[in-house]
């Protein structure tokens, strides 16, 4: 299929009553054209269309020490976070500065930013409570969770006993993870976020990529990273919040992606990196607040 920035698209029917059906290319990841302008009508009636998978972008399967030191990186973020980090905000461009007000590049970040709104020395460790969520019903329609769940998912984090979170649109969990590192048992938690808010890289340099859940595509535009699937590679347990309005087939084939990129990689119980159950799946937690009707 063509791609439009947000990824490969997706084949749309369009039908007007009386009418033969038309079909297009349209993005996943929004369903409105003030949110993504892309749409390819194609004159051919077109055979049954494949589901996204990842073998379509044909990654390179990253070695075991890759994904060690993916995770491994990751777990920078986690000294931004946990403690009380002073910097300022710019409200309007939604963007933070970690560098001291009186440090060359804090000077210069104010003066790029100096008639915006801003923030001075603030907390910016919790971007949950400092970013507007997004709203757009036919788009990111974000949702953060309360204290209770947080506390909730982070007991069932300790009770499975694992190391590697994985959280997809799940930015409060990533954030509270951060924060709460340590587990009763003294066993260091690590965790990356993958979400289409492009916005908190600037708060999680290490332990974000911008991710379209469905349509299994990484933005290696906006990403250092060379193997962006050690983040699934590696983790442990995958916390999922799919994106508002999205047909349960399309999230049940990315969960089946995600199994089989896994399998591509596991190479017997020996790999240390792999968290399993005993039918041999990655434990996922799918929450579903929602029912498209």
């Amino acid at each position: 299929p063509p791609l439009c920035g947000h990824g490969p698209t997706k084949l749309f029917r369009w039908v007007e009553p009386g009418q033969l059906p038309n079909y297009f290319y349209g993005c996943t990841a929004y369903r409105h054209r003030s949110l993504c302008p892309f749409q390819q009508w194609t004159q051919n009636t077109p055979a049954t269309e494949k589901p996204f998978s990842f073998h379509h972008y044909q990654l390179e399967i990253p070695s075991q020490a890759d994904i060690t030191q993916f995770w491994t990186t990751s777990r920078k973020d986690i000294k931004t976070n946990e403690g009380e980090t002073e910097g300022n905000f710019c409200k309007d461009c939604e963007e933070p500065s970690f560098h001291s007000s009186d440090s060359c590049e804090g000077r210069s970040w104010l003066t790029e930013h100096s008639s915006h709104s801003v923030a001075r020395t603030i907390l910016l460790g919790r971007p949950t409570q400092l970013l507007e969520p997004r709203e757009e019903a036919k788009g990111l329609a974000q949702f953060f969770f309360s204290e209770i769940s947080l506390r909730f998912l982070v007991q069932q984090i300790f009770a499975l006993d694992v190391s590697r979170v994985l959280c997809i649109g799940t930015p409060s969990l990533h954030q509270y993870l951060l924060q709460n590192s340590l587990s009763p048992t003294q066993r260091e938690l690590s965790s990356v976020l993958l979400d289409m808010d492009i916005r908190y890289q600037s708060f999680f340099p290490h332990s974000f990529l911008q991710f379209n859940l469905n349509n299994l595509w990484f933005n290696s535009e906006k990403t250092s990273v060379q193997h962006p699937t050690c983040s699934i590679l590696g983790c442990e347990i995958v916390i999922l919040d799919p994106p508002y309005g999205v047909l349960v087939e399309v999230l049940a084939n990315s969960i089946r992606e995600i199994w089989h990129l896994r399998d591509m990689q596991k190479v017997g119980a020996e790999n240390e990196s792999t968290h399993l159950t005993r039918d041999g799946l990655l434990p996922v937690f799918f929450l579903f607040p929602f029912l498209l009707s």
